[in-house]
């Protein structure tokens, strides 16, 4: 996907059209402005999951809550993006900018955990429908249609659903939430004008959520999270390309 987007890059920082023929010479502010867009790309998850006994077995120390750690439970997708923005030209070599991206995402992660001498075996899924992302970026202008810029801000993930199902001497399907995953992302790309009005730009994001605490159910009277405490640390791969129209 990296190669496919350098190659596109390349090819989009030639001279593109005609239409840009009288910005040649730099001092005209192309960029400043707003613009809406859309278009797509692929994300890659990858899940830290935490797992540490809870209050009501924290002090026992016959208890079998144990610390469990499991990483690199990964899944990808892709997605379709909406957004808005603006950037201000104030020099003829650079801009800034500030935008609102809100994606609409098919990304899903799958675990199996069975724990050794104990007769428990666990299938859990992550799914992302949505999420949407706030920040700003600075860019500087090799030619006055072309632009290289670096993004940052700040992501959160919309709906979150996690299942859960646990088989042994009884089976339990359970379905727990998480409060919140959100995080900084850092970024860049490049962008380049097709005519006076349609760009088009590639981007990449990493994003590190921090942790996030997963709330269990309440199965038959019983909290789960008195037995186990768990979180998740997930992180976030993005590669993303998209048309946009500039006002």
């Amino acid at each position: 996907m990296v190669r496919i987007i350098s190659a596109i890059a390349i090819f989009c920082l030639l001279p593109s059209s005609a239409a840009l023929a009288d910005a040649s010479a730099f001092g005209t502010p192309l960029w400043t402005g707003l613009y809406i867009g859309a278009g797509g790309g692929l994300k890659a998850l990858n899940n830290t999951v935490t797992a540490v006994p809870g209050d009501a077995v924290k002090d026992d120390p016959g208890a079998i809550g144990a610390h469990v750690s499991l990483d690199g439970l990964g899944g990808d997708g892709a997605f379709f993006s909406l957004g808005i923005g603006g950037d201000y030209q104030f020099h003829d070599r650079f801009l800034v900018g500030a935008f609102f991206d809100y994606d609409f995402d098919t990304l899903a992660t799958n675990v199996d955990v069975s724990i050794p001498g104990i007769p428990l075996q666990a299938h859990g899924k992550v799914e992302i429908d949505d999420s949407w992302s706030v920040g700003g970026r600075l860019g500087f202008l090799p030619s006055p249609s072309a632009l290289l810029f670096l993004s940052a801000g700040y992501t959160r993930l919309g709906s979150t659903d996690i299942s859960a199902n646990i088989s042994g001497p009884a089976e339990i399907s359970a379905r727990a939430s998480v409060s919140s995953i959100a995080g900084i992302f850092y970024g860049g790309g490049f962008e380049t004008l097709l005519t006076d009005h349609i760009s088009l730009k590639g981007e990449y994001r990493y994003t590190d959520f921090g942790s996030g605490d997963i709330t269990l159910p309440t199965v038959e009277g019983i909290d789960l999270n008195g037995f186990v405490s768990p979180s998740i640390e997930p992180t976030l791969h993005v590669g993303r390309l998209s048309l946009g129209y500039r006002f």
